[in-house]
């Protein structure tokens, strides 16, 4: 039996085993030689190895010889008014053979600069077109009215389209003088980025004059009461003439000002990528910084806590505050700038209806956020330096973090409190050191117990976005009372915000006879520091609070004070005997 496989639609062919030969030969034609042979393969195009090698190396050349090409038309410029024959072989994606014949045959004028003779066709030129043979860097058709040209034969291009704008000085009359004209240049029509329909653009020079000379011959416009505006008189160049002289060399500064103008629209084409860039990049730089940053919270922060996007709100709110309403620019955005908001932070008010200022590790924080945005504008290029790597943040300050000691830990067990959900609430914190809001929310569904008996949370913290399975004490899951059958029901249902509790809990810590300023929040900061006083290592801490930085854990270390005692007590030499010193 034969082991037959069918083609499967496309080209994929399987083995064939024990199939009998086929008595048909495929003859090819060698794309390189020329020459008749057998074809071992479907896919042979070649007679021999040499053959191929040569079809190789034909394609490498073509290949460099394009990427050459489209080099070389990258940096024409369309203001050139002639270009060489090779140049234009780039551009068009012509061949040079084919670019000769046109100017033979007059299809394409061109002019002789050399003494080897090329014909010209000296009649009007009339639109063509050549074939186009790949897309280039310069779009554009290889018409008569463009010109090629080598070094003894030149054809001119057509040059981009300039707008004509015409810049003017003219005259406005004050509203506060009544013999006092200002003047300003105005330019039109202007074209700007984006905009289809020209726009005037008026530009203040910042001079006044009150002895210009009228042009009765000319009447700029009708008043309502009948009577006529006349222009100003102007010499051969076109300035405004004045009887003062004060006045005279006012107008000769605001054409001066004109002349430059012009000079700039006129030679708007002649604009480099270069220049271009610095055009757009002033655009960009008299954008409002306080905006930019406002809009950026979105983007940088999608799937961040809430307690993150807040420090970014109230950020923004206070760079508001700092403005008074008022934008800052890109281009304001300096060292100064920076070293300015950073002591405005550090006594900024507190928001809502607080009074006071926030502490120096807020504004730390909030320092830190400006920073961030003023880096994300310099990857965004609003900024050609990156000003926040020159300038240092706040230093934060240690802060001693109330917590408890296990004897008051045990003491406040023995104290009666009049929340029983407060009560459990606040011991599975202690046990888990985990935050009030997850607490708060934590469903039953999340609680499960292990292979070997052992009771763990899947949790994903709230403000670190930290998911991870934490295992709890049998204790820790005692604190949970009675599971339900509904396993989506909240575990500590009930419990109130962190505000509403605050009178209960500090009512509660009093009757244990604990002269602490104790906090819902400290009892995570208990979890830590008995952990540590204890014996447990840092890293495994930091894992069970779910800090994202062992830094954050850190803070916990100084607070261990029975462990330094321990350690300074270490070390006791029994022979040791005090001595008296020798008088």
């Amino acid at each position: 039996m034969w082991d037959l496989f069918l083609p499967i639609h496309t080209n994929a062919y399987l083995k064939v085993e024990n199939m009998p030969a086929i008595g048909f030969e495929i003859k090819r034609k060698c794309k390189v030689c020329g020459e008749v042979f057998l074809a071992k393969t479907l896919d042979s195009q070649y007679c021999s190895p040499k053959c191929s090698k040569v079809a190789w190396k034909r394609k490498k050349d073509a290949k460099e010889k394009n990427e050459k090409l489209d080099r070389l038309a990258q940096h024409i410029s369309d203001i050139r008014e002639y270009v060489s024959v090779k140049e234009a072989v780039a551009m068009f994606g012509v061949e040079r053979t084919t670019l000769y014949r046109l100017i033979k045959n007059g299809t394409v004028p061109a002019i002789n600069v050399g003494k080897r003779l090329t014909q010209s066709n000296a009649q009007p030129w009339k639109p063509c077109s050549l074939p186009e043979k790949k897309v280039l860097q310069k779009e554009r058709n290889l018409c008569p009215e463009d010109t090629v040209w080598n070094q003894r034969t030149v054809i001119p291009l057509v040059r981009k389209a300039l707008s004509n704008t015409k810049v003017t000085v003219k005259l406005r009359k004050s509203v506060h003088h009544d013999n006092e004209w200002y003047l300003f240049i105005e330019s039109y029509p202007v074209y700007k980025k984006g905009d289809n329909k020209p726009s005037r653009v008026v530009e203040s020079v910042n001079r006044t004059i009150s002895t210009p000379q009228w042009d009765m011959s000319s009447i700029a416009r009708v008043l309502p009461d009948g009577s006529f505006n006349y222009k100003p008189k102007r010499d051969v160049n076109g300035i405004i003439q004045c009887k003062s002289r004060i006045d005279q060399e006012a107008c000769i500064y605001a054409d001066n000002v004109r002349k430059l103008r012009q000079h700039e629209y006129d030679n708007a084409a002649l604009y480099s990528d270069r220049e271009e860039e610095i055009i757009e990049q002033k655009e960009r730089s008299a954008q409002d910084f306080i905006k930019y940053f406002i809009d950026i919270i979105d983007k940088r922060h999608p799937n961040s806590s809430n307690a993150i996007i807040v420090n970014w709100n109230r950020v923004g709110e206070l760079l508001k505050i700092y403005s008074e309403g008022k934008p800052i620019p890109f281009k304001s955005v300096t060292v100064k700038l920076l070293e300015d908001i950073k002591m405005f932070l550090l006594r900024a008010p507190l928001g809502g209806n607080k009074k006071g200022t926030v502490s120096r590790n807020t504004a730390s924080t909030y320092f830190a956020i400006v920073k961030a945005g003023v880096k994300q504008a310099f990857i965004d290029e609003y900024l050609t330096v990156d000003v926040s790597a020159k300038v240092k943040g706040i230093p934060s300050e240690d802060k001693l973090r109330a917590s408890l000691t296990l004897d008051e830990v045990k003491r406040l067990a023995d104290t009666p409190c009049e929340s029983d959900v407060l009560r459990r609430a606040s011991f599975f914190s202690i046990l888990t050191g985990l935050r009030h809001i997850d607490i708060k929310n934590l469903k039953w569904k999340q609680i499960s117990q292990t292979s070997n008996g052992s009771w763990r949370i899947d949790i994903s913290q709230i403000k670190t976005k930290v998911g991870a399975y934490l295992p709890i004490s049998d204790q820790a899951y005692a604190m949970c009372g009675t599971r339900p059958e509904d396993e989506e029901l909240l575990v500590f249902a009930g419990l109130q915000n962190a505000a509403w509790i605050s009178k209960p809990l500090k009512k509660w810590i009093e009757a244990a006879g604990i002269k602490k300023h104790i906090t819902f929040h400290c009892f995570r900061h208990s979890y830590a520091t008995l952990q540590l006083e204890l014996g447990t290592d840092i890293y495994t801490i930091k894992s069970m609070l779910g800090h994202t930085n062992v830094k954050t854990t850190q803070i916990y270390s100084h607070i261990v004070d029975s462990a330094k005692e321990k350690a300074a007590n270490t070390i006791h030499i029994d022979n040791l005997q005090s001595q008296q010193p020798i008088i």
